[in-house]
């Protein structure tokens, strides 16, 4: 990394608030004798100041509708290879064999099993 390279990195942590006040004191030294360094630090804060001027606020569900999206995907790439219900019923189905086949809960999973409802819900 040449040493305006490294300059320009500290010039776009600048913008991020990243800088010690050695770094910054640092960085003033260079630009005030490098004008390849000032022309790019004018540049970055002339973009950083349009982005801050049309930055719309987003909408207030934004962040619900997406992590709704990505548990959707979630669930749809798990089902799709089928391991995590499949392992889920195997467990289940052990159980329920230690448990007998004519307990209520061999009952209540075979409803499930079968798409039956349990205790008035639809599962």
């Amino acid at each position: 990394m040449t040493e305006c390279e490294y300059y320009q990195q500290l010039i776009s942590q600048r913008l991020d608030g990243e800088l010690t006040a050695a770094q910054e004191h640092e960085l003033a030294e260079h630009l005030s004798r490098c004008a390849d360094c000032r022309a790019v630090d004018a540049a970055f804060r002339a973009l950083s100041e349009g982005f801050a001027d049309c930055a719309e606020d987003a909408p207030a569900d934004l962040r619900e509708n997406v992590m709704g999206e990505i548990r959707r995907e979630n669930i749809r790439k798990t089902n799709k290879h089928g391991s995590q219900p499949a392992c889920n019923c195997g467990v289940l189905r052990a159980y329920m064999r230690g448990r007998g086949h004519g307990s209520a809960d061999a009952r209540a999973f075979e409803r499930i099993d079968s798409g039956g409802a349990v205790g008035g819900h639809r599962q």
